[in-house]
């Protein structure tokens, strides 16, 4: 049965990515409704990772070793390979992310900043000083240092500052955290290869025989991908055609069902009866730290600015707390548990 649920899941997170994906394609979205379910999807995958898919590695690792430690006469728990495992998941996002995916270089240089003038600073512009005015050179603050033409005011005549000159500093990013200029191309290809992890997950939650795990990761997933199918297709749009686009849309939809069931068919490869469980408590400890890399790193939930739409830091917190905790009471709703 669990093939038949993992597949029957795969089905419909392919189904539902591919589907959410394509809507900005005809229906124009809140951009605070997207955030709230973006704040929702990071709680979901922080409580997933620490509540559920990390214990139940732990424990898989820890009966796998009880045949080992009773031949010394010890109960011994694996820190070790825990540790390892969970570090290896979050190193190998961090690896992808920083120096395989190229989107990122695209985020952190800002736009130069555009400075906005009004008619009056037009208007003088274009009919020069007045006779005996002259324009004074860059000045100097307090510190010591000269000042950017772009603080300087265009009108001098009474040596101030116009009020009416505005700065505009530009942005690459948007309330969906993917880049406006970036290459579309990069943009899918880190978002596809993010989504492996999630597959990960689903493959190893469902080798595990935890019918309440395997739903709750999957939830977790599933709320997790709904805003960042919508952000590809948001980031796509101004660079792709719509053909092209849904080519984009299918690459990232069909990546976590296929990454799960590779998933799920090499740890059935590598584990033997002795052995499967061993493999199962690595894959999810594995996943584990991927989790905690996606939410996070690229999903910081101090992340905030002033865009329009941005959620209110306790809003932000609080939806962060409630998904957070939903896998664990969830888990205790379905009767999930470490006790045997």
């Amino acid at each position: 049965m669990g093939l038949i649920q993992l597949v029957v899941m795969c089905t419909l997170l392919g189904g539902a990515s591919f589907g959410l994906g394509l809507l900005p394609l005809v229906v124009t979205f809140s951009k605070s409704r997207i955030s709230q379910i973006s704040t929702i999807g990071t709680g979901l995958l922080l409580g997933a990772a620490m509540g559920v898919v990390i214990p139940e590695g732990i424990e898989a690792l820890h009966h796998a070793n009880e045949s080992k430690s009773s031949e010394k006469g010890a109960d011994e728990v694996p820190t070790r390979t825990i540790a390892l495992c969970l570090l290896c998941g979050f190193i190998l996002m961090l690896v992808i992310e920083q120096l395989i995916t190229p989107s990122h270089q695209h985020q952190s240089t800002p736009a130069p900043p555009v400075t906005v003038f009004d008619e009056d600073d037009i208007e003088q512009l274009e009919l020069g000083p007045a006779p005996g005015d002259q324009y004074p050179g860059p000045p100097v603050d307090p510190t010591g240092r000269r000042r950017s033409i772009d603080s300087i005011s265009l009108n001098a005549r009474n040596g101030i500052d116009s009020p009416t000159k505005r700065t505009r500093t530009g942005s690459h990013g948007d309330v969906f955290g993917t880049p406006k200029d970036g290459n579309p191309n990069a943009i899918t290809l880190g978002l596809v290869i993010h989504s492996m992890a999630d597959g990960l997950a689903l493959g190893a939650s469902a080798r595990s025989g935890q019918n309440a795990l395997e739903a709750i990761v999957f939830l977790a997933i599933i709320v997790h991908k709904a805003p960042t199918a919508l952000a590809l297709c948001t980031a796509l749009m101004p660079h792709l055609p719509r053909q092209s686009i849904r080519r984009h849309i299918t690459a990232f939809a069909l990546t976590s069902p296929l990454a799960a069931l590779m998933t799920y068919f090499l740890v059935e490869f590598l584990g033997e009866h002795d052995s499967l469980a061993r493999w199962t408590g690595i894959a999810l400890l594995f996943s584990g730290g991927t989790f905690l890399y996606v939410a996070t790193v690229l999903q910081p939930i101090s992340a905030h600015g002033h865009h329009e739409g941005e959620l209110k830091p306790g809003v932000r917190v609080l939806l962060t707390v409630l998904g957070m905790f939903f896998p664990f009471v969830a888990g205790g709703i379905l009767g999930h548990g470490h006790e045997h």
